[in-house]
């Protein structure tokens, strides 16, 4: 059994049945964050056979995938680096604290819902190509790679923590790393600013009450 794949269709049914993750496992009695784990760690045939039944479909359907999609899907990622290397596409950071006018709607969730991530997007045509990526519980890296084929359409994901979008992800990191690390402080800075008292008086220009001396608070 694959666990990538295991979990790459999870979180499709998840998403194509309008539920989270949280959701599931909380419906199924499972501990928070287990389903998220199974990257690493094989889950037992129960487990598997509960989220089959959960959602209505086979044992084969929730485990396998497609040999033609999975080839499909490396060629994908091998064009996009490949194209990223010989500059013919341009990345840049998706700030989600100012996102693009036309893509306003994207947040962190719409990747990853346990939280924030991080991720990088470049267009084609009238769509667009994002890589997101997250840190778990246990510190664990997961990547993802969404399409959007245009504004008005839905993120649709294409494959997450296979080999090929870790080289991706590095290329990316080596280009990008500094703006990526950047806008996040520039984030942080103009949160702590936003957040709190709005009073900007500047503490040196407001009145102080001078102390009496000794000898005019002795009352004679």
């Amino acid at each position: 059994m694959d666990s990538s794949v295991l979990l790459s269709n999870i979180r499709a049914l998840c998403k194509k049945n309008k539920i989270s993750i949280s959701r599931l496992e909380s419906d199924l009695f499972y501990s928070p964050g287990l389903i998220s784990r199974w990257n690493k760690n094989t889950p037992s045939l129960d487990r598997v056979l509960d989220i089959a039944n959960y959602f209505g479909v086979s044992l084969d359907e929730l485990v396998s995938h497609c040999a033609d999609s999975c080839t499909d899907t490396k060629r994908l990622i091998t064009a996009l680096l490949n194209r990223t290397m010989t500059d013919e596409i341009n990345w840049d950071i998706f700030n989600f604290q100012n996102p693009p006018v036309n893509l306003a709607g994207i947040s962190s969730q719409s990747f990853f819902p346990i939280g924030a991530c991080d991720c990088y997007y470049t267009s084609y045509k009238e769509g667009f190509f994002f890589l997101a990526s997250a840190r778990i519980l246990g510190g664990n890296l997961q990547l993802a790679l969404y399409a959007l084929p245009d504004a008005y359409s839905q993120l649709e994901i294409v494959c997450e923590n296979v080999p090929e979008l870790e080289q991706l992800h590095e290329c990316l990191s080596r280009r990008l790393g500094k703006q990526l690390n950047k806008v996040k402080t520039d984030n942080f800075i103009n949160a702590f600013l936003s957040s709190g008292s709005t009073n900007t008086e500047s503490v040196s220009h407001k009145k102080v009450t001078p102390l009496k001396s000794n000898i005019e608070a002795i009352n004679f």
